[in-house]
């Protein structure tokens, strides 16, 4: 064969685009590949739709992922917070609920037919932010209270001076009175301030992870 092509094209051959022989051209229209190509197709699209499909569960967690970046946890430490006990309780129970959600449903790999989903990048950034809230306020509520029963216990020192001063005349007379009624108006607000804040450092305790 390579010598009767030899007769017909010449002695002289010349270089040639690619040493590789195509194929595609020959089968393209033969009714093998046809069916097996819808079969491929057809199977390389039901993957993705699957893949659509399954990453749709993920749109949950980045709501919630979403939301908890919008939460200011300073807020926390507003004095004028309505029940703040059980309200730092259930944001740090919140955040522990989230940390095992996000633990269970966020998985690093998912084989999906022929395909396989890599989601170690997303679950690497999202798994871990329930657990920094929660080490967030475990740092910051209890340095807050710590000031807070500072500043008492400094209101306390100076009202206890203020009620042992020296009473020498009735005009001291009359300021040690204005100074005791000064401290007992105040005391009991004092007081339960300081209550609170020794509670808030209880529930943080019980409810860190």
């Amino acid at each position: 064969m390579l010598e009767e092509w030899d007769d017909i094209v010449g002695d002289t051959w010349g270089e040639v685009d690619s040493l590789y022989l195509n194929l595609m051209p020959w089968i393209l229209d033969t009714e093998v590949f046809k069916t097996k190509k819808d079969r491929v197709d057809t199977s390389v699209q039901c993957a993705y739709d699957k893949a659509q499909h399954f990453l749709k569960r993920f749109q949950p967690i980045l709501e919630i992922y979403w939301r908890n970046k919008q939460f200011d946890i300073n807020c926390l430490t507003d004095e004028k917070l309505k029940s703040p006990v059980e309200t730092i309780g259930y944001v740090m129970k919140l955040f522990k609920y989230f940390q095992g959600h996000f633990q269970s449903n966020l998985p690093a790999t998912t084989d999906i037919g022929m395909l396989q989903l890599d989601s170690k990048e997303i679950k690497t950034k999202l798994q871990p932010t329930p657990k920094q809230f929660n080490d967030e306020i475990e740092i910051l509520l209890p340095r807050v209270s710590k000031g807070r029963v500072d500043d008492a216990k400094e209101w306390l020192v100076q009202s206890i001076r203020d009620l042992q001063m020296d009473v020498n005349n009735v005009a001291e007379f009359v300021i040690q009175c204005q100074h005791h009624a000064k401290i007992t108006d105040k005391f009991q607000t004092v007081r339960d301030k300081v209550d609170l804040y020794s509670e808030i450092y209880r529930v943080v305790e019980a409810n860190g992870l």
